[in-house]
């Protein structure tokens, strides 16, 4: 045995049991009180009226190129549809040519279609951005507030007494009742 083995042995064994127990009695609990605090990012992102306003309103903004998009998309499916119907009755080289047709039409629509997601997403991500913004702010103002020294949104952990999300989603409605 070396006398690192014997050192760690001595020295970090007990050292990470009266953190264990520390942890367990309830002593760490205080970390509102050391200035440590927590709050939920997806839950203010889920539940801040900010958030919930700004989603329908990028909705609202793509809701009539979306009903257009459908619209197309259905009227293609019917031409699809009328095509496999009187297809028997039509000369080979026309349902040829309505295929193509066809076919030039959808590739159209889901050229049409990703551009409509892709529009969507940088829209609603712009949003997004700015709702974080906002929530950053909100958190700030309520660290402050608490006298916290450093606020944590990732965790794997955190129990109720640092647990700051109630407090921001407060903050986050009373500014937008403003």
């Amino acid at each position: 045995m070396s006398i690192q083995f014997s050192f760690s042995k001595i020295f970090f064994a007990p050292t990470a049991a009266a953190l264990i127990l520390l942890l367990a009695s309830g002593l760490a609990y205080p970390l509102h009180a050391a200035g440590l605090g927590y709050v939920d990012a997806l839950r203010l992102i889920e539940q801040a009226p900010q958030g919930t306003e700004g989603i329908k309103k990028v909705e609202k903004e793509f809701a009539k190129r979306k009903k257009a998009l459908q619209g197309e998309f259905k009227s293609f499916q019917a031409q699809e549809e009328k095509l496999k119907k009187n297809g028997v009755a039509m000369t080979p080289e026309q349902v040829e040519s309505k295929a193509r047709e066809l076919r030039e039409r959808e590739r159209k629509l889901r050229r049409d279609e990703r551009e409509f997601n892709e529009d969507f997403r940088l829209r609603r991500n712009e949003e997004l951005g700015k709702l974080e913004k906002i929530i950053t702010e909100a958190v700030i103002a309520v660290a402050k507030r608490e006298k916290l020294d450093m606020v944590l949104q990732q965790v794997v952990y955190a129990s109720p007494q640092v647990d700051l999300t109630k407090q921001v989603l407060a903050e986050l409605k009373q500014r937008h009742a403003k």
